[in-house]
């Protein structure tokens, strides 16, 4: 008979294990993230509705004699939205017999409708910055855009649908078989969403930048109307040595790039153009970094946008050279070259330089 007593845990061994236990638990939850994967879901569905609703259309379009796909003057969903400045036209019906909220017959086809009934948002949001419903529009001649906004980071960031889906609004994802319909958001439109090449927030001011969500208090980076002038980048003590801080380049820097230039002691730069300056109703613009700047110029200036879009050049942006907040050196800091958008350092003691100063909301 075995008299060996039995050898249970000790404290310490117990509080390891639940320690273990406890990050174990806290990784899962972050690599899971339910809530994140309840916005895919949604946002799975509303791409797969929009493309149910826009294969219907196309099917009407081809089955029957006589088009009928509603006034060239109305916007259709189901709440009250002025999209592209147009007639709110709004109803719950999903019925697919003309009385729905979108307007087409599909119940007169010969073959039957390809769909029961017109969906809608699986959790709509009629209020705030994201706004998400279903809104048809069409040129009452056999062309119609879908529009709705999505809310995963997996399809407004990692996969970026809205910048993909082919439409001129990156704020929204758009499918049709005409997708320049939208042609304005007004307030009252996905809460006047915003979107590249658009107007911002300040008097005059132009989105050049969309990250796809809102993030670190921030989604939108906008330029200034106008020039903030020329000067140098910065001379002594900024000239000869280096700025802790002032070096970075990626998208998102800048703001703390500028900070780090304005509290620089005794250092007149560029960055004093736009800290603190009152333009076009905001004061907390600041000097691009290096990749804003050059976001800068391939959506308003250089012609053909980052999605391979080609536009016609704005902004008010002069074929000259700018300055980022971006540090290249102790004497060196990046520029860039607005006539080839070619980028590189240079001494941060020259004076004839523009500034062009942009803000993040």
């Amino acid at each position: 008979m075995n008299t060996q007593p039995t050898k249970g845990f000790t404290l310490l061994e117990l509080l390891i294990v639940i320690g273990i236990l406890a990050i174990l638990s806290a990784v899962t939850i972050l690599v899971i993230n339910p809530a994140e994967l309840l916005r895919k879901s949604r946002d799975t569905q509303r791409i797969s509705d929009l493309g149910a609703i826009n294969s219907a259309l196309a099917f009407y379009l081809v089955n029957t004699s006589t088009i009928s796909m509603g006034s060239v003057s109305s916007s259709y969903s189901v709440t009250s939205t002025t999209c592209a400045g147009r007639i709110a036209v709004a109803t719950t019906s999903q019925k697919v017999d003309s009385t729905g909220w979108i307007p087409v017959d599909l119940a007169t086809l010969a073959v039957g409708s390809p769909i029961s009934k017109y969906p809608i948002d699986p959790n709509p949001a009629y209020t705030g910055e994201s706004q998400r419903y279903y809104v048809y529009l069409t040129d009452g001649a056999g062309k119609w855009e879908l529009i709705t906004g999505l809310e995963s980071t997996y399809y407004t960031v990692t996969e970026n649908k809205l910048n993909k889906d082919g439409g001129r609004f990156d704020g929204l994802y758009e499918v049709g078989n005409k997708l320049d319909i939208l042609t304005a958001v007004t307030s009252t439109c996905f809460g006047g969403a915003y979107y590249l090449r658009g107007p911002g927030q300040s008097t005059g001011g132009l989105i050049f930048y969309d990250k796809g969500a809102y993030t670190d208090g921030w989604r939108y980076l906008e330029a200034a109307a106008s020039d903030q002038g020329t000067s140098s980048w910065g001379v002594a003590p900024c000239y000869g040595a280096a700025i802790s801080g002032a070096d970075g380049t990626a998208i998102g820097t800048g703001h703390q790039n500028t900070e780090d230039m304005i509290i620089a002691t005794g250092c007149t730069n560029a960055a004093q153009l736009t800290h603190g300056v009152p333009i076009g109703g905001y004061n907390d613009w600041f000097l691009p970094s290096k990749d804003e700047l050059n976001k800068m110029w391939k959506n308003l200036k250089s012609g053909t946008d980052e999605n391979g879009v080609v536009y016609t050049p704005i902004g008010g942006l002069t074929s000259n050279i700018y300055w980022s907040s971006s540090e290249a050196g102790a004497a060196s800091a990046w520029v860039q070259n607005f006539p080839d958008g070619y980028q590189y350092g240079l001494n941060k003691s020259r004076t004839t330089y523009y500034v062009r100063a942009v803000r993040a909301f």
